[in-house]
């Protein structure tokens, strides 16, 4: 009950029998007085920012406190704390929902280009490596879920039908992030830190300079036109730990370079995680459009990523199972999003 609301009746009654002589106006604006500073009393508690509302026994809780049971009564602080509160356990169960559908087909989509990265405001997230952005960004610190939003890329693109891409993996977890995929027909090969992975990198090379070759000889500047003479897959390249891999040799840095300056043309795609960008040439920024913060962002990485005056840190979600995160699209709009984890266990070998 706000006190702005009986201010008024407060101040008249006292007037009135201040001035006329009916005392019973004062005392009921006394009694009134009272009765209001009892509310506000019993409506003085500090919110912690951590708590929720429950339901026991037909009575509301927030935290430990139990609220009054006309909700006339409550603060406006508690009915937006309850209204959040709804809100968090609606999209909570609407996400598992549509996550069950999602893993059924092993996040593979046939009805819109572009490969499904996530839940943003109830509705699916897809980003197109095939539209106007071929390369992809990804930046957080360890344990953020970097590798998470790889793999649901790599099951989404190998589990696409028709079938699409050709995929490559350069995993410098020691195979960790992809190792559940490398029998799928889709999958080129995969290179890790646990093994000498320059004959990989020289395969890659290779491989973008017979595309340049066979672009040459059909008279054609990109492969959509190429498509049209004779088939060809799009193959994505997929880099964990990529600030690691970019440090390992100079074979591997003029890979990554020839990858995002030469391959949109090419159908050749790169998609990178790391945890900074530092060590990471400007040259490669400039040419991969889509970026995707997840975690605690360097604030100077974030500057970087073209975030710095509209993104701050992600916000936790309502379930333990989802991260957030936000993506820059091609556009330069920023998008923020939420993503499942542990989704794609069980799609390696479906």
């Amino acid at each position: 009950m706000q006190l702005a609301w009986i201010l008024p009746s407060l101040v008249i009654g006292a007037y009135l029998g201040a001035t006329t002589g009916s005392w019973y106006m004062l005392a009921m604006s006394g009694m009134s007085a009272a009765v209001a500073a009892a509310v506000r009393r019993r409506q003085a508690y500090k919110l912690d920012p951590n708590s929720t509302i429950t339901k026991l026994d037909n009575r509301h809780y927030l935290g430990n406190r139990r609220l009054p049971k006309a909700q006339i009564f409550w603060r406006k602080e508690w009915v937006e704390v309850a209204l959040a509160h709804l809100s968090a356990k609606q999209n909570q169960r609407l996400n598992a929902e549509r996550l069950i559908e999602l893993q059924a087909n092993c996040f593979a989509s046939a009805n819109r280009p572009g490969v499904w990265l996530g839940i943003q405001d109830g509705k699916d997230l897809f980003v197109d490596l095939a539209g106007k952005a071929p390369h992809l960004l990804i930046v957080g610190p360890t344990g953020s879920g970097k590798s998470e939003i790889c793999r649901l890329l790599s099951v989404g693109l190998a589990k696409s039908q028709p079938s699409l891409f050709d995929l490559a993996f350069i995993d410098f977890k020691g195979g960790a992030t992809f190792n559940f995929l490398k029998s799928n027909p889709r999958v080129v090969g995969m290179a890790t830190d646990l093994e000498d992975h320059k004959l990989f990198s020289a395969g890659l090379a290779a491989e973008l300079g017979r595309r340049e070759s066979l672009f040459a000889q059909a008279k054609c500047s990109n492969i959509d036109e190429f498509q049209l003479c004779q088939p060809l897959s799009r193959m994505v390249v997929i880099i964990d730990e990529a600030n690691a891999y970019l440090r390992s040799s100079a074979q591997a840095a003029d890979l990554v370079e020839s990858l995002a300056t030469r391959g949109r043309s090419l159908g050749v795609h790169l998609v990178m995680a790391t945890q900074t960008l530092t060590g990471i040439p400007r040259q490669i920024l400039a040419n991969v459009r889509l970026r995707i913060a997840v975690g605690e962002v360097d604030p100077v990485d974030l500057m970087q990523l073209g975030m710095h005056s509209r993104v701050g840190q992600n916000r936790p979600t309502a379930d333990d199972a989802w991260r957030s995160a936000k993506l820059l699209d091609e556009n330069s709009r920023l998008q923020e999003f939420e993503f499942p984890l542990g989704a794609t266990k069980n799609c390696g070998s479906m």
